[in-house]
């Protein structure tokens, strides 16, 4: 597989330049860093430099924009341009080098999309995982801020520099809070896009140079292209919750057992049987992804079929055996989703009762062991548990959309992993010749022009010519095919 380069081009025509381009984009990066920056909004293309760091992950270059948009409304041409770090072009054949590695060295059969994936999006992925654990760290600090704050309130001692120091420690902590959450969520959103536009135009330029659809339909290359590339957008905004779960528990476990003893490592057990059981669902969701996508291709493969076919199926009057086999289809396919949507509310439910049986059996075995309760204490116990909670709430969520997106990039990579037709071009050794063909042999589909193979329906069995409507299984050739034009009569034929 390959996509032309420009060799004029000064960033796409080899691996180092590729590598160079990275590397100035980190640098111009550094501009925006920059706090506050006055933007020029009527350029016609923006990149991150061209903001300050608060505008830029407070989305606040956004609003001159939207304000627009509701005074006046829109056009295409008071849209920016796309810049080049978020264009197709540059995405698909970065993507393209990585998924050449991943050939090269293993193999075209052994060769994993998903691990290339991962390659792809790998550092602006743990960019984001670190500022969703700078989120947990402030909200750690904020469980420490407001035990001392009720500790403080509980006493009879007054000193107002410590109030106030404990007030901007927990303002600070809110900040750092704001600013870790909005810039994982802008770096995922914009990686996912990312992702999404490299391997489009990667299967898009893939798909172009087939001579037929290699068994696949119009209707399945539809489903790739819209809901298993918005599956990776999903996985990519969601994949840091999937390891923001275990720091976060680290934490709990830590300063529970610091603030009640080892009664609070009984509560946290149950957090772990909790990640213990959605692990399970999360693979049994997989394996319903799986099923269901493979019974909604036969579907769409089923309407595609009928759609190409409708005035055979109108002359034998084959309506109603159709309709019947997907409508059998759709019922599968319903109890499939069915099942996934039973297990994902067993997981839900577990999630929202564990917060209070952990709080529960932690108090009752603090205080069975002769231990005192007091306010702050409890209050730093609660609140680290629903920070916990809240982690296992986003967690079966991101463990889902991968589980999805690995189901989406084996799709994919089917794609990727077909053979290309190969073009057999020679100069002929008469230079007087313009073509030259000796023993060719040339094959076609009988009805590669109407289509997919339709299968018959069981009920329409017992018509006489049912079997004729569709003949994909034979081809068509020509052999022993000798041809020699030389270029004058060429030039008299077609010029």
């Amino acid at each position: 597989m390959s996509i032309n380069h420009d060799e004029r081009s000064p960033i796409y025509s080899s691996r180092n330049r590729l590598i160079e381009a990275d590397d100035n984009k980190e640098k111009r990066r550094k501009l925006t860093t920059q706090p506050i920056k006055d933007a020029d909004f009527n350029k016609k293309q923006f990149s991150e430099e061209d903001f300050g760091l608060f505008s830029y992950l407070y989305l606040t270059w956004l609003t001159p924009l939207i304000k627009k948009a509701y005074r006046h409304g829109l056009k295409l041409s008071d849209l920016w341009v796309c810049t080049e770090a978020d264009s197709a072009e540059y995405n698909a054949r970065r993507l393209e080098e990585l998924w050449k590695d991943e050939v090269h060295r293993k193999g075209i059969h052994r060769a994993s999309l998903p691990l290339v994936f991962v390659k792809f999006t790998r550092r602006r992925c743990t960019i984001a995982i670190g500022c969703i654990c700078f989120f947990s760290l402030g909200s750690f600090f904020n469980t420490m801020l407001l035990r001392k704050m009720i500790a403080y309130a509980q006493s009879s001692e007054s000193n107002v520099r410590y109030g106030l120091r404990l007030a901007f420690g927990l303002a600070l902590s809110e900040l750092m809070k704001s600013i870790a959450l909005n810039s994982s969520q802008l770096i995922q959103v914009r990686t996912g896009l990312q992702l999404r536009c490299a391997i489009l135009t990667l299967i898009y330029n893939k798909v172009l140079k087939f001579r037929n659809l290699q068994g696949k339909t119009i209707g399945e290359i539809i489903n790739v292209f819209t809901n298993d590339g918005d599956r990776l957008v999903d996985a990519c905004i969601y994949v840091q919750f999937a390891f923001n779960g275990p720091f976060i528990m680290l934490l709990t476990v830590i300063y529970t057992t610091y603030v009640l003893g080892p009664a609070a490592l009984c509560g946290n057990s149950l957090f772990f049987l909790t990640w213990a059981s959605q692990a399970m669902f999360s693979r049994l969701l997989g394996s319903f992804r799986w099923k269901a996508v493979r019974i909604t291709d036969t579907r769409i493969r089923m309407v595609s079929e009928m759609t190409n076919c409708i005035k055979l199926i109108k002359m034998y009057a084959w309506e109603e055996p159709f309709t019947k086999k997907i409508a059998g289809i759709r019922q599968k396919e319903k109890k499939i989703l069915e099942y996934a949507g039973f297990v994902g509310s067993m997981n839900s439910a577990s999630n929202a009762m564990i917060q209070g049986a952990a709080i529960v059996v932690t108090f009752v075995i603090h205080m069975a062991l002769g231990n005192d309760l007091n306010a702050a204490s409890a209050f730093a116990v609660v609140a680290m548990f629903a920070l916990t909670r809240s982690a296992l709430i986003a967690a079966p969520r991101a463990m889902k959309l991968l589980s999805e997106a690995y189901v989406a990039a084996k799709r994919m990579q089917v794609f990727l992993q077909t053979t290309e037709p190969q073009s057999h071009k020679l100069k002929p050794d008469d230079d007087h010749v313009a073509i030259d063909i000796t023993k060719g042999t040339f094959a076609w589909d009988q009805n590669e022009q109407n289509g997919d193979k339709m299968e018959k329906p069981d009920d329409a069995a017992d018509i006489r010519d049912v079997d004729n409507y569709s003949s994909t299984t034979s081809v068509n050739g020509l052999f022993n095919i000798d041809l020699t034009l030389n270029k004058v009569l060429f030039k008299y034929l077609f010029y």
